[in-house]
């Protein structure tokens, strides 16, 4: 027996229906496009976890210990993984990649042989995530590390 979505004229859905999980996400894709609206991150909370990021001033404070940092800002970002990231984890990458090129200007500041090498920062942070991977709540919860060259 097959119904009709919600909401959804196009999708009919079937009571005793099994999906796979590719078809799943296709369909929620589907879903997702046909009301115009994702339960994602919007553009505005992006831009407010961005700009309070910027005021956190990270590449600024040298004098701490990267596990310092990930002390100081982790509750803040789990908090934020586990509000926006619920449905459509994938929409905050982009926020947490300016985090990885913060992080990764604060090494270069931090590290002498680092300096005015940005891409030997960014490998560094790499190489450490993989060391570490639950170091930063990004690097555990998204799974998005950087770089490792």
């Amino acid at each position: 027996m097959q119904v009709q979505a919600p909401n959804c004229p196009e999708l009919l859905w079937s009571r005793a229906m099994v999906v796979s999980v590719a078809e799943k996400a296709r369909l929620d894709r589907v879903r997702c496009e046909s009301l115009n609206f994702c339960p994602g991150v919007s553009k505005d909370a992006a831009t407010k976890m961005r700009r309070t990021m910027r005021s956190w001033r990270l590449h600024l404070r040298s004098d701490k210990a990267i596990e310092d940092l990930a002390r100081m800002w982790n509750p803040v970002i789990r908090g934020w993984i586990q509000y926006y990231g619920k449905f459509y984890k994938s929409a905050l990458y982009p926020v947490f990649q300016q985090l990885i090129r913060t992080l990764a200007r604060w090494a270069s500041r931090k590290f002498r042989r680092l300096r005015r090498h940005q891409r030997r920062a960014v490998h560094w942070l790499g190489r450490l995530a993989r060391r570490e991977p639950q170091l930063f709540a990004h690097w555990q919860l998204l799974g998005l590390r950087p770089a490792a060259g």
